[in-house]
C-alpha cells in the first residue's frame, strides 16, 4: 500500500478495553474485536466465527495480529489490520485488551494505480472468501 501513495487512504486508531470475562471467552472477545473493525461495526457473516475458531486451538492468545483482505467491490482492495495485545488485569477475569487498527483503501479503478500494482506485484485473481492463517514462531 505504501508503494502507491498517492491512491492509498488510510486510518489509524488506537483503544484499550477493560474487560471482565472467563480465560476461556478471550478467543471470542478478540476474534468479535477484529471483525467489527474490519466490518465497521457490522462484521461479516461468520468471520468473528472463523477468527474464533482459530484461536481456540491455541489457548489462552496474549497477542493477536489479525489481517483483512476485502476486494468485496472489484474496483477496490481494503485492507484492515488489527493488533491486539492482551494483559491480566487485578483478577483472574479481568484483561485489559490494547488494541491498534489500520485500514486503507486502494482504488483499481484509477488505470495508473492498477498498472502500478501490476508492476509490484505482479497479475492477480481475485480473492478466495476462504480464510487463510500464518502462525510463525520464533
Amino acid at each position: 500500500m505504501q508503494m502507491v501513495p498517492s491512491q492509498v487512504e488510510s486510518a489509524t486508531t488506537s483503544q484499550t478495553l477493560n474487560r471482565t470475562m472467563p480465560v476461556g471467552d478471550l478467543p471470542g472477545a478478540l476474534a468479535s474485536i477484529c471483525a467489527n473493525a474490519a466490518g465497521g461495526g457490522k462484521a461479516p457473516a461468520g468471520l468473528a466465527k472463523q477468527i474464533n475458531s482459530y484461536l481456540s486451538k491455541y489457548g489462552e492468545p496474549t497477542t493477536f495480529n489479525c489481517l483483512i483482505l476485502d476486494q468485496s467491490n472489484p474496483a477496490e482492495i481494503h485492507l484492515y489490520l488489527t493488533c491486539l495485545n492482551v494483559a491480566e488485569g487485578r483478577g483472574s477475569e479481568n484483561f485489559s485488551i490494547a488494541s491498534t487498527f489500520l485500514s486503507a483503501s486502494l482504488n483499481l479503478s484509477d488505470k495508473q494505480a492498477a498498472s502500478r500494482i501490476a508492476e509490484l506485484f505482479g497479475g492477480y485473481g481475485p480473492p478466495s472468501d476462504q480464510p487463510y492463517y500464518l502462525r510463525i514462531s520464533l
